[in-house]
């Protein structure tokens, strides 16, 4: 019987896979990519171990028992050793945890050399660049998710110039086209934003401003916020004033919960200051949704203003309520751009071919033979 790898008709050993994350099951488009992971990577020749760093206390609400997602928990430095030990043959992606490499080249710098490390650039942001930049030296690669990720890398480090993939965290399958969304104008254009709730990066503090000004010219909308976060408080302090469009505050979703909600409604908003390469922004797309989305430099780079979506600069409220007052006027947009909005997604995902295309960057990292992997379980023992 083949193995999973030679199924996929990819030569050689099953590689093995290590990803760090330090914030749990909080962050919702990485809990839906790590989850996907688990389903889609046999199949193309990868043992997926996810591991939840939890030495420092999480920063963010947890939206599901961390069971159900990870294989490893690590709360004590001595745990992170051991499980380091025991898994050297493995390359190594590095989700967050930048500070856990810092941790490592105090209490075993030996160590810290013997792995392969994989540095993920997820988002268009200095938190992410600065990191990557201080840690190069202890990087065998860099991956990003998105174009202009890797254009401000390979100016930040020329020296891995070619040397950095593509790889949105976009591991996601697509079935059929999702049922029209039949527009009857007496009844409300149904929005949804689903997001961290952080001002920083997602802007949620111009959501109150929107639906006031929706409000005012009496606009047929309703709202669903999706998600919780640090802005939580100040939401519903700015919510609480003025007079708004009818809107609902949901605790955040696990991501086998995602589907319900996205079929309930007819368009995703973001309002991002910046992002990588948005998941929920794609769950979206394959749900038929349309979405009203700001320019962000990174993330944008598959939508058309007008054809599968719609685009409003960044921080400009009035334009954002305008575009979606528009779209309550004129719902027989919605069915057309959604439908535009789901093909984008459904091209671009079967050409990505996530899985394939993350076996063939971990086949460019040396194979570690079988006394080597022998030598690991003698030192863990240790």
């Amino acid at each position: 019987m083949p193995s999973p790898a030679e199924g996929w008709g990819t030569p050689g050993p099953v590689r093995r896979l290590v990803i760090w994350h330090t914030e749990g099951t909080a962050i919702s488009g990485l809990l839906s990519w790590m989850w996907r992971l688990k389903k889609s990577l046999p199949a193309a020749g990868i043992e997926l171990t996810l591991v939840s760093l939890e030495i420092q206390s999480f920063r963010f609400p947890q939206v599901c028992e961390a069971e159900k997602i990870y294989d490893a928990r690590i709360r004590t430095p001595q745990e992170w050793i051991a499980f380091l030990k025991k898994n050297q043959s493995a390359v190594h992606f590095i989700n967050h945890a930048y500070e856990y490499v810092d941790l490592l080249e105090k209490i075993h710098p030996g160590l810290l050399r013997r792995l392969t490390l994989v540095g993920i650039c997820h988002t268009d942001q200095d938190y992410y660049y600065q990191n990557l930049q201080r840690l190069d030296s202890h990087l065998s690669g860099l991956v990003a998710v998105s174009p202009r990720c890797v254009e401000k890398l390979e100016r930040l480090l020329p020296h891995r110039t070619g040397t950095i993939p593509v790889l949105p965290d976009w591991d996601m399958p697509v079935g059929t086209a999702p049922a029209v969304r039949f527009q009857n104008e007496k009844e409300p254009l149904r929005v949804l934003f689903n997001g961290r709730l952080l001002h920083l990066q997602k802007r949620v503090l111009d959501l109150p401003e929107i639906s006031r000004r929706l409000a005012q010219t009496k606009a047929n909308v309703q709202l669903t916020i999706v998600g919780d976060g640090p802005d939580l408080p100040r939401l519903r302090k700015e919510l609480s004033r003025g007079e708004h469009i009818p809107y609902r505050l949901l605790w955040p979703r696990a991501p086998w919960d995602m589907a319900q909600l996205l079929a309930e409604h007819d368009v995703f908003l973001q309002i991002s200051e910046f992002e990588g390469a948005s998941v929920s922004l794609m769950e979206a797309m394959i749900a038929g949704l349309v979405p009203v989305v700001t320019s962000t430099e990174s993330g944008t780079e598959l939508l058309e203003n007008g054809r599968n979506a719609l685009l409003c600069p960044v921080g400009n409220v009035a334009e954002i309520a305008a575009t979606l007052a528009d779209l309550a006027q004129n719902r027989g947009r919605i069915p057309p751009m959604g439908r535009e909005a789901f093909q984008t997604a459904r091209a671009y995902l079967k050409d990505l071919s996530y899985a394939k295309k993350l076996r063939e960057y971990l086949e460019s990292f040396p194979k570690v033979d079988a006394d080597h992997v022998a030598s690991e379980s003698m030192e863990a023992m240790r």
